[in-house]
């Protein structure tokens, strides 16, 4: 796996992240009551589970299916 040097990000600050994200994903489709507070206020619930989102940022869900997928790419 190529590894990505992205300015001001260390190696460790990525894999938290990378495992952050991991464990809100499992908890989404394994929980219930956590899939509705994502769905109804992603940017607070994702901070609550240690997500990085700044002040002002607001979080857009969302979810691929068979027929649509998204790609994010990072501001520049």
């Amino acid at each position: 796996m190529a590894t990505i040097d992205i300015p001001g990000v260390t190696k460790e600050d990525l894999e938290r992240r990378q495992r952050v994200f991991a464990n809100i994903v499992a908890k989404y489709y394994g929980d219930p009551d956590f899939k509705a507070k994502v769905d109804a206020n992603p940017t607070e619930a994702l901070r609550k589970e240690g997500m990085d989102i700044p002040t002002g940022v607001s979080v857009k869900l969302l979810i691929n299916s068979d027929k649509v997928m998204h790609i994010v790419l990072p501001n520049k």
